[in-house]
């Protein structure tokens, strides 16, 4: 039985990140190349972008977002780990939507790296932190991040994560 499970959450799991990458491809196809920094440029040592201790710009934030998702897709999950965490902590006491977009993003994609390393019970504990941050948020993205954060928690809770 626990075969068959692994194998719907896989699938489930498929869907979900063909439709992420799908819609994210579409809405973004005339900037792709600019956005997305390239393989043979990726540094996969994790820094603070700000040595002072100031807290990130949106773009800057969003830049560290998208080189985790590189990462990710390299099987670098601990190092997107940590930089999804440079992330969250640079960002949490935001109030402007581009670093709250980045938080939710980060606190996300965290979730999904914790996945793809087995680590159910701290990928569920960081879609919940999507969830109760952004719970109440009336920005379309910040309610799209809870949508899916909240797919995620029931399909791994489902699965027995």
């Amino acid at each position: 039985m626990r075969g068959k499970r692994k194998r719907f959450v896989f699938f489930v799991w498929t869907a979900l990140v063909w439709v992420d990458v799908g819609s994210s491809l579409y809405a973004a196809v005339p900037t792709i190349k600019e956005s997305y920094p390239s393989k043979n440029t990726l540094s996969t040592s994790v820094e603070s972008p700000s040595s002072s201790g100031s807290p990130l710009q949106g773009s800057t934030a969003d830049q560290l977002v998208k080189k985790g998702i590189l990462l990710g897709n390299s099987g670098k999950w601990k190092e997107a780990i940590a930089l999804y965490n440079v992330v969250i902590q640079q960002c949490e006491n935001s109030q402007t939507l581009s670093l709250r977009l980045a938080l939710a993003g980060a606190l996300y994609n965290k979730g999904i790296a914790f996945f793809e390393l087995g680590r159910w019970p701290e990928s569920i504990s960081a879609f919940n932190d999507v969830i109760h941050r952004f719970d109440t948020a009336q920005d379309p993205p910040l309610q799209e991040q809870v949508v899916k954060a909240r797919k995620w928690v029931s399909i791994l809770r489902r699965s027995g994560g």
